[in-house]
């Protein structure tokens, strides 16, 4: 048995390879070099040159962590070459289906299969496997840390071993991607669920959030000795500004909350105002100017509570339902609109499925179902907070909603073979 599932799976990673060396090539250097690519590449060379974290606004930039510009670092000194960042990538697409198939293989063949199979070929992890962006280090990372957190959970003797391995991976995940730096909340939330007695579940806890801390509080530290700033990234200040309170107010205004578009003349009203607050201030305690941004991006949603709220589930429903259909759009010379509706034939479904798998996982493996609920609702809710980002920013939890699905199908496969034989 072992050896069909090994020629099962190999046969599906050879053929996921070809397409990805298709769609890396059908790419080319356009999309390879996403917009926010100069913005890692500049730290990276830093790093490369001057063993220095220096950003691309110079050395007061603290907008990006040093985790994926030192993972670009560190393959292009070692290879020569920046595209050995995108092979290393498609590998650890391939490594993420590998361990949901090992996740499935322990009950059931098919079940693993079928969870290497939707990890190994998804679209949007291809894709951004195949850019120059943290989606696929930050998938691989959380996984790591979804795993790690569920087998401590089942295993009482190892269970402040993982908890420890979880907590450095999950800081890990927030140096790559900052909006993991509060991942230790879900994981915190599972322990006390999940993990047995109350004695290893405080302990555990404290553990993790030590451990958890070391990374960004060190981090932060080095800000602070740069730039005179204790903060991990000003990524969160701006964002808010930018998107969310940008939303807001324009919906407000008579916007739609159909239309996607940032709107220039409201982000430029909120700009405006910000710095002009920012100039009226007086006394020893004066914020910067990113403080200001994110005071009125927060005191512009509070005062608007209502359309916040449905913003909120705009933006929830779009980050499930995105499909990543722009790429298929400039490949194929189709309309955007015809090939983002194609795309809802997958994702609608898709979304059921994972739903459903969440019922079906509860009955299988309860740890499980709470710890993708979690996860889940961690990512998706806390962008889905701050603006309309689409699929990008469900990509950390999307190889947990692969398996989800994979749950639900093999429920069904299950209940049509018992259908058969009565």
């Amino acid at each position: 048995m072992q050896k069909n599932i090994n020629k099962t799976i190999l046969i599906l990673a050879v053929l996921s390879v070809m397409i990805r060396i298709f769609l890396f090539n059908a790419m080319g250097p356009e999309q390879h070099y996403q917009h926010d690519t100069p913005s890692y590449f500049a730290p990276a060379q830093s790093l490369i040159e001057n063993f220095t974290f220096v950003g691309s606004e110079g050395p007061q930039d603290i907008f990006r962590t040093p985790g994926y510009p030192a993972f670009i670092a560190i393959l292009q000194f070692l290879t020569g070459s920046v595209y050995s960042v995108i092979v290393a990538q498609n590998l650890l697409g391939l490594l993420m289906a590998y361990m949901a198939w090992r996740y499935f293989r322990q009950d059931n063949e098919t079940a693993g299969n079928i969870a290497f199979g939707l990890v190994a070929f998804n679209f949007l992890l291809m894709f951004f496997a195949n850019t120059f962006l943290t989606e696929v280090p930050a998938s691989f990372l959380t996984l790591c840390t979804f795993f790690l957190l569920l087998k401590g959970s089942k295993d009482k003797g190892k269970a402040l071993k993982y908890a420890v391995a979880a907590a450095i991976m999950a800081g890990i995940t927030a140096i790559v991607r900052p909006i993991a730096i509060y991942l230790c909340l879900p994981s915190i939330i599972f322990i006390l669920l999940c993990y047995p007695t109350w004695k290893n579940k405080l302990v555990l806890s404290v553990v993790f959030v030590a451990v958890f801390s070391i990374i960004p509080i060190s981090w932060s530290a080095q800000n602070y000795q740069r730039t005179g700033q204790f903060a991990f990234s000003s990524i969160e200040k701006n964002f808010f500004l930018s998107y969310m309170a940008t939303e807001v107010l324009s919906a407000e205004e008579g916007r739609s909350h159909l239309d996607m578009s940032i709107p220039a003349e409201t982000y430029a009203k909120l700009t405006a105002e910000a710095e002009k607050r920012f100039i009226e201030q007086n006394g020893p305690d004066q914020k910067s100017l990113s403080e200001v941004k994110r005071s009125l991006a927060l005191e512009t949603m509070a005062n608007y509570p209502m359309t916040t709220t449905i913003c909120f589930l705009r933006n929830t429903v779009l980050t499930f339902l995105g499909n990543g259909t722009t790429l298929v759009a400039k490949l194929s010379g189709l309309p955007t609109t015809v090939t983002a509706g194609i795309g809802f034939i997958y994702t609608i479904p898709a979304l059921i499925l994972a739903l459903t798998g969440l019922v079906c996982a509860w009955r299988k493996d309860p740890g499980f179902a709470v710890l993708a609920f979690l996860f889940t609702g961690y990512f998706v809710g806390t962008t889905s907070l701050v603006g309309n980002f689409g699929p990008r920013f469900r990509m950390p939890v999307e190889p947990v909603l692969c398996i989800l699905i994979s749950y639900s199908l093999c429920a069904i496969f299950k209940k049509k073979h018992k259908n058969r034989l009565t």
